[in-house]
């Protein structure tokens, strides 16, 4: 399948939005097109980073096919969350007049119902919020009844972005409805980013920005950090009820790509990573794709992330060399040839999966699915025969490669070989060596069958039903042991270099089981958490971080001074929603990239 690479952006401007309230969720909205590719790639397999509790190893690579869908060409900057910091301030604001004011003045701010809400009066009473009023949180009226959750040090930095209502006040809910007027499920969501990464960052540093990052409006376009995965979450159901408010506002073109029914959301990994990727144009080769995001251009880097250091400690690249100490001001790099800025770099970002520990295991069959079969020629694969063991029975069966019994054999083996997270490294490795060895009584009757492998009716094996006397018995680090491929038949000795080989795989693979333990039980609560994967690398990060397939887990209670997030919609599935100007834009884009 041929991939397109179209974008489509909607009014896009970096900081405080000046568009029309009804264009402000639409800001940057970039239309990606579907298409195939292969998921997961990454150089990084044997990389020793034992210092980084979240850095995830392996992954197995994956043939995906996304669909169509809109992503922000921008990671959420600290002036958009502000915008919905005030909103919950305002909302917090109405919530404590309409509960202390005089009845008389109840209807300013809300007004009593018979069913469900999130917000209930002493007495037990529900009632919903008024709008309509602007909050003049200094009047003498109001202010009485306010001033028990002020922020004692509003007012104090006039260059500042402040809350007037205090810190831990500040909490949206998540309404899920379960019928038109009864309040289903919901959570309670604290909103205002943690701050104090920053000093534990930089616990030396003569410069704070515990205090200054988030609030000064020196860094209003620079990317929101400190906002775990249930806050930028809570941010995407904030953003989605006021495009559905302004919705009607929209114009007929911008209807056409946005129903009303859309919603925003967090990327899916699959959708961060096809986005991430760039087509690589080589005279006379196949295109094939850069999944580099750290890569120089003109001898200037293309992202910003930490330093890069050789095991000889020789540093290649300091924190400063990529133009940024920390983070940058959004779109301070080049964009990708789909038109996303920062998508490696600056900050990593949430995405809406999780990994289990079912999902995290080396693929001890040693065979890459994405080849398909051995042989492409289907006469030569159906005579093809090799030996493979039930090791539930100890009994060896001869097979046809690739047929029904192989198969179910191969899945056997594989489950009963399978490794888990409470395995010693020792137990992983007997496992492994049982999986892809054959006792030595077999090495002649493989041998022969890989010299006659194309004329197989040569071959007598001394059979009975298809199966051959004997057992597998496999003794670990035995001299004569052999690897043997349970796929291809094939048969090779397993020597000094094997071992410390499967030896590395292992302990990254206990090092993974670590990584998403510590973030699946990163702190016990009265409800359960689930572990999120991150993605992209960060200012902060080392080179192999800004690979398409690198991956990073957190616990979605979780925040770092090193994560944000930016937000994605679906999109039509017939690109043809495109009009004939918008497909014109388009080509040309795609012409002054390269691509066609």
């Amino acid at each position: 399948m041929k991939n397109h690479i179209l974008y489509l952006v909607f009014g896009f401007v970096f900081g405080p939005p000046q568009l029309k309230a009804q264009d402000r969720q639409l800001n940057g909205m970039t239309f990606i097109e579907g298409g195939s590719f292969v998921m997961n790639k990454n150089f990084t397999t044997m990389i020793d980073e034992t210092v980084d509790t979240t850095y995830l190893y392996h992954s197995d690579v994956a043939w995906k096919t996304p669909a169509n869908y809109f992503l922000s060409n921008h990671e959420v900057t600290n002036a958009e969350y502000w915008e919905f910091i005030k909103w919950v301030q305002d909302s917090v604001a109405r919530k404590y007049l309409f509960e202390g004011s005089a009845p008389d003045r109840k209807a300013l701010w809300g007004h009593y119902v018979d069913y469900k809400t999130y917000n209930v009066d002493a007495s037990g009473k529900y009632f919903v919020l008024n709008w309509d009023t602007p909050v003049d949180y200094y009047s003498y009226l109001n202010n009485p009844i306010l001033k028990p959750i002020f922020n004692q040090t509003y007012g104090n930095y006039t260059a500042y972005n402040e809350n007037i209502i205090s810190e831990d006040k500040l909490s949206y809910c998540y309404e899920f409805v379960s019928s038109e007027h009864d309040l289903g499920e919901y959570t309670i969501v604290d909103v205002f980013p943690n701050t104090a990464h920053w000093s534990q960052a930089f616990p030396y540093s003569f410069k704070d920005f515990s205090d200054s990052y988030f609030k000064s409006k020196v860094y209003d376009n620079y990317p929101v950090v400190g906002v775990s995965y249930i806050q930028a979450k809570a941010y995407c159901h904030w953003i989605t009820q006021q495009f559905k408010k302004n919705y009607s506002a929209l114009s007929r073109k911008q209807k056409r790509y946005f129903s009303k029914d859309s919603y925003f959301r967090l990327p899916s990994e699959e959708e961060w990573e096809y986005a991430s990727i760039t087509p690589k144009i080589e005279e006379g080769f196949l295109p094939n794709l850069d999944i580099r995001g750290y890569i120089q251009n003109d001898e200037k880097y293309q992202a910003n992330f930490g330093e890069i250091v050789l095991n000889s400690n020789i540093r290649l690249k300091s924190w400063m060399d990529d133009g940024a100490m920390i983070t940058s001001k959004a779109g301070s790099y080049p964009p990708n040839a789909k038109g996303i800025y920062d998508i490696f770099g600056n900050v990593a970002e949430w995405t809406s999966d999780e990994i289990s520990l079912d999902n995290c295991e080396i693929d001890i069959l040693q065979y890459d699915q994405l080849k398909g079969v051995f042989y492409s020629s289907s006469e030569q694969k159906d005579s093809f025969q090799l030996y493979i063991t039930n090791p539930i029975t100890l009994k060896t069966h001869l097979v046809v490669q690739d047929s029904e019994e192989h198969r179910k054999l191969l899945t056997l083996r594989r489950e009963y070989y399978a490794f888990s997270p409470a395995d010693s490294k020792e137990e992983m490795m007997r496992k492994y060596l049982a999986f892809n060895a054959i006792d030595t009584a077999y090495y002649d009757s493989v041998a022969v069958l890989m010299r006659n492998k194309w004329r197989i009716s040569d071959v007598n094996p001394d059979t009975s039903n298809g199966l051959v006397d004997g057992v597998v018995q496999v003794k670990m680090y035995n001299s004569n042991t052999c690897f043997y491929d349970n796929y291809t038949g094939s048969l090779r000795h397993f020597d000094h270099f094997d071992t410390m080989r499967v030896f590395y795989l292992i302990n990254n693979l206990k090092h993974d089981y670590a990584v998403i333990n510590r973030a699946t039980n990163y702190q016990s609560r009265e409800y359960i958490t689930k572990n999120r994967i991150v993605k992209g690398g960060s200012w902060a990060d080392q080179a192999h971080y800004l690979i398409s397939g690198s991956r990073e887990i957190y616990n979605e209670t979780e925040s770092s001074c090193k994560v944000g997030f930016r937000v994605a919609m679906d999109a039509p599935e017939n690109p043809d929603f495109l009009n004939h100007k918008d497909k014109k834009r388009i080509k040309k884009l795609r012409l002054e990239k390269g691509l066609e």
